[in-house]
């Protein structure tokens, strides 16, 4: 199991990763990664508020995996979990 610690660093580095992505317009040649309506739209994010973020997402997954949820989660088995997922339209779940 990772530590707090390897998860906000996984998760930070992967938020780095991503805004450049976006920022350099990746998506647009590659339509399943990241796009930040912040890049498509040419709106500016200040390092000032890419560090108050960054700050904010350290906290809550610090919280979260600190918190009496997260312990009563933990608890549970792993083949005891249902795993659901919603589409947002119809057409996404027909195959073929």
């Amino acid at each position: 199991m990772l530590s707090v610690d390897e998860i906000v660093s996984m998760t930070l580095q992967r938020m780095r990763t991503d805004f450049r992505s976006s920022r350099s317009k990746h998506y647009l040649n590659f339509p399943k990664t990241c796009a930040l309506f912040e890049h498509e739209y040419e709106i500016s994010v200040t390092d000032e508020q890419w560090k108050d973020l960054a700050r904010d997402v350290e906290t809550c997954l610090r919280n979260f995996y600190a918190s009496d949820i997260y312990d009563a989660l933990k608890s549970h088995r792993k083949d005891g979990w249902l795993e659901v997922e919603e589409f947002s339209s119809s057409r996404s779940m027909k195959r073929g």
